[in-house]
Formats: C-alpha cells, sequence, structure tokens
C-alpha cells in the first residue's frame, strides 16, 4: 500500500507500491549506475488534466497512494476530492527504480492511483499499426449475426475469473518430470480459412449458417376399398 504525504499543492511525499508484486533483486540494485537518480520519495504536480483527454494506450503500471501519517491526510483528502469533483487527473513526475518517469494520478476509492506512463517513442502509432486494412461497410446477416453474438456472450468484468494458463502448464511440467512422466505435444492449430471462421462463428452463435429444410407432412393413408356386394 502507498504512502504519500502532500508537502504541497504541487510536491507529494510518498512511498508507493504496485497493487501486485513488484519484481526486484539486491544484485541489480547494486550494479545500477550512481549517476541514475535516486528517489526522493516526491510527486511534482505538473498539471491537471481532463479524464477524457487520457489515452490508456500509455497507461504502464498503477501503484497505489495514500497519506503516510495523519498531518497529510487533510491535504491528501483535499486534492482527491477536488480531483474527483472537477472530474480530472494530474500528470506528476516521480523517481521511480532510478529513473524519472511521468504517472497520472487519480481518485480511487478512499486514496489516489499513480500510473506510470509509457513514453511516446514507446507507443506503435495506430495508423502503422492498421496499415493496410481495407475499409468494410459490414450489413445485412453479418452484422445482425455480430449483434447475436455480443448479446450472447455479454457478462461483467470479474478479475478473479482469469485463468493463467502458461503458470499452470508450467506447474503440470515440473511435475510430470518429477513423477517422470512425459507431456503430451500439443497438435498444430490448422490454419483457418474466412470462410470457415464465419461458419463457426454462426455455430457458435446458434445461427447454424443454412437453417434446415422443413419436412414435408406425411400423406395420409389411404382409406380401405369396400369388395363390390
Amino acid at each position: 500500500m502507498a504512502r504519500p504525504a502532500s508537502r504541497s499543492s504541487g510536491t507529494t511525499r510518498s512511498r508507493a507500491t504496485r497493487p501486485r508484486r513488484a519484481n526486484t533483486s539486491s544484485s541489480s540494485r547494486r550494479r545500477s549506475p550512481r549517476r541514475w537518480p535516486d528517489s526522493d520519495k516526491l510527486l511534482n504536480i505538473e498539471h491537471f488534466i481532463a479524464c477524457s483527454d487520457i489515452d490508456d494506450i500509455y497507461f504502464d503500471r498503477p501503484y497505489y497512494l495514500a497519506p503516510a501519517d495523519p498531518v497529510a491526510a487533510e491535504a491528501f483528502t483535499l486534492i482527491r476530492d477536488g480531483m474527483k469533483r472537477k472530474q480530472v487527473a494530474a500528470l506528476a513526475r516521480t523517481v521511480l527504480f532510478r529513473r524519472v518517469r511521468t504517472v497520472l494520478l487519480r481518485p480511487h476509492d478512499a486514496g489516489l492511483i499513480a500510473t506510470t506512463l509509457n513514453f511516446d517513442y514507446e507507443i506503435r502509432p495506430a495508423e502503422e499499426a492498421f496499415d493496410g486494412l481495407r475499409k468494410r461497410k459490414i450489413e445485412g446477416e453479418m452484422l445482425d449475426l455480430a449483434r447475436h453474438i455480443i448479446a450472447t456472450k455479454s457478462g461483467t468484468f470479474d478479475p478473479s475469473s482469469f485463468d493463467d494458463r502458461y503458470e499452470a502448464a508450467l506447474a503440470e511440467l515440473v511435475k510430470a518430470k518429477q513423477e517422470g512422466r512425459t507431456l503430451p505435444k500439443p497438435k498444430p492449430a490448422r490454419p483457418t480459412k474466412s470462410g470457415d471462421l464465419l461458419d463457426a462463428l454462426r455455430q457458435s452463435a446458434g445461427a447454424g449458417g443454412k437453417p434446415p429444410k422443413p419436412r414435408k407432412p406425411p400423406k395420409p393413408a389411404a382409406a380401405p376399398r369396400r369388395k363390390a356386394s
């Protein structure tokens, strides 16, 4: 849990910890060059921006921020509540792991979240990534199919339901080696054609491609013939 204390309107002293476990080692700290900046536990707020101006593609890692002591709680609460009411976030600079980083401060629950931001040169432009994609107009059956899939697959965000398949597979591999077993090799995925993919989407959505032909009603049984008297 982070413990910051606001010293002024634009400067905050804090100790930040990530919501998830940080991977650091004493050997890497010993090898760090002395010319790297030392952390002074200060957050220097540069300016406030509207939450709608934030592009989450620049988000890196979140850290919790909370007051370090009761004296700092009043100033901390003032900044937090003011940001909530104005629906703004703050851009600040701080030293994390001997590197000056820009962080985004946002109100979160009873405290703040400081999210480190990627540098602009680290983000690939969307125009470059999506270059060559043709503009298509989806309508008719395909649009109805997309709506049906979204409606049938709607759910809620539940991080506890996420599966770390890599960790599970690694644990199974270690267990198999300890027991002297050999795990079967996974079958390579078969390349799928676009037509096959659309058929699979129809089947998964229950559309099923072509509707089944209606059965013809059975012919009525012929009335028995009467013998002539």
